[in-house]
């Protein structure tokens, strides 16, 4: 019984120091991460943080090609990033229908048809997230824009492309167009209208739609 408690004791006490020194290690963990350096778990060294040194635009059409330069701990480093500019997208509930709208268009990057939520980018002179989602819905589903609601801002893929993308969740009910994208940008886009129940049902494979019905899910629960 003796050497049993005394077993007991000394479990107890080794936990306490790994927990101890856990502690410490998060202390000294966020101490770098706010004097922004971030550390290497393998040989336990400070990284130095990266900077930008120089870009140069190297393909200028459709969209926008670009080599920046990265000083990483004094090795420079010669990257491509692909600049689309800043985006919008909105999961549409149309709250006279009952539905929610969608479109359907060929994408070069997958090579193939995507079901989306509807999106566009920055490309008007003095607008803003707010007012080019408001345009890129009339344009593509044709209705005006009742409620807007932000859900999130995010980079769509950082590793190599500077793509920003703010994401809405908006309600119309009013029909004041034919949808289909603008005439002068060929679009080919396709509106597609679900109920709660065949949302939930549907595999999109397109990364903010995904971001969008998640938060649906998790927000809305079915309204």
């Amino acid at each position: 019984m003796l050497q049993s408690k005394k077993k007991k004791k000394r479990l107890g006490n080794r936990e306490k120091r790994k927990q101890i020194l856990a502690e410490k290690r998060i202390v000294r963990r966020n101490a770098v991460q706010d004097a922004g350096l971030l550390r290497d778990i393998t040989n336990n060294t400070i990284l130095q943080p990266m900077n930008i040194k120089d870009r140069k635009i190297l393909h200028d059409g459709h969209y926008k090609l670009a080599e920046i330069i990265v000083d990483a701990d004094g090795k420079e480093l010669k990257r491509e990033r692909f600049e689309p500019g800043r985006a919008v997208g909105a999961i549409v509930y149309d709250t006279a229908q009952q539905q929610y709208l969608f479109v359907k268009q060929f994408r070069v990057g997958s090579e193939s048809e995507l079901l989306e939520v509807a999106a566009g980018v920055l490309d008007k002179e003095g607008e803003g997230p707010e007012d080019a989602i408001r345009r890129e819905i009339d344009e593509e589903l044709g209705y005006a824009v009742d409620h807007l609601e932000p859900i999130a801002s995010f980079f769509a893929s950082p590793g190599a492309s500077a793509e920003q993308i703010q994401l809405y969740y908006t309600e119309v009910s009013r029909k004041v167009g034919a949808g289909g994208g603008a005439a002068d940008e060929d679009e080919g886009i396709t509106v597609v209208s679900f109920t709660w129940e065949e949302l939930l049902r549907t595999e999109f494979k397109d990364a903010k739609t995904i971001i969008a019905v998640q938060w649906l899910q998790l927000h809305k629960g079915g309204k």
